[in-house]
């Protein structure tokens, strides 16, 4: 009935204030303690360099936090059509470039596992411009898909909502781009799993050789 549906939207509502009011507060605090220790240790390590990288990531998600409270406290957007994408899509930029670097992290350890790359011979440049391939590649890929693919169903403009973008998803060719991904996620994930699990077999007849 609608009465139900009114108090499901309510509830919804509430449920969605209260997280993402708890994410942007520990999500601020964390972000600013990570800031403040990186900038102490003035390391210039590639390891360093991708986790500041992860770190503007989750400031980007955080300033896009109020726009999100804002919509859910007044239920009724107020900034315009582009900015309801763009605040929108910035919760799926920020979940596949943080997949990218978390997985370049494990690569550079596998890498000096396996002897084929020595921390010591990179120097800062090196993960400047690997930051910079990996953003510019990425936002090739962004760019295009919010500015002419996503949320542009006529009806989302004849109302003052947002994050209701649900249409998008029945088209065919944002059906395989979501399951494109999601394989390759997987794939990716699932490969490094094996060979992390295969190095810390040999870590642990290293180890205890009699095992």
């Amino acid at each position: 009935s609608n009465t139900e549906q009114g108090h499901c939207k309510r509830h919804c509502r509430m449920i969605l204030i209260t997280l993402y009011s708890m994410v942007l507060l520990g999500g601020t605090t964390g972000t600013v303690l990570m800031s403040r220790m990186m900038c102490k240790r003035k390391s210039q390590s590639m390891i360093a360099m991708i986790i500041l990288n992860i770190i503007v990531l989750h400031s980007v998600l955080l300033v896009s936090l109020p726009f999100r409270l804002s919509y859910y406290i007044l239920d009724v957007w107020e900034f315009g059509s582009f900015l309801c994408r763009l605040v929108s899509s910035i919760i799926y930029g920020h979940m596949y470039f943080t997949f990218v670097f978390y997985v370049v992290i494990v690569i550079l350890r596998l890498l000096v596992y396996f002897k084929k790359l020595q921390m010591q011979k990179l120097q800062k440049y090196h993960m400047v411009v690997l930051s910079i391939v990996i953003w510019t590649t990425g936002s090739l890929v962004f760019w295009p898909i919010l500015l002419l693919q996503y949320g542009i169903h006529p009806s989302y403009s004849e109302k003052p909502r947002c994050f209701e973008f649900y249409k998008d998803l029945n088209r065919g060719d944002l059906i395989i781009l979501n399951y494109s991904m999601i394989v390759i996620m997987i794939s990716t994930v699932v490969i490094l799993f094996l060979i992390e699990m295969g190095v810390i077999v040999q870590l642990i007849k290293a180890l205890w050789p009699d095992m």
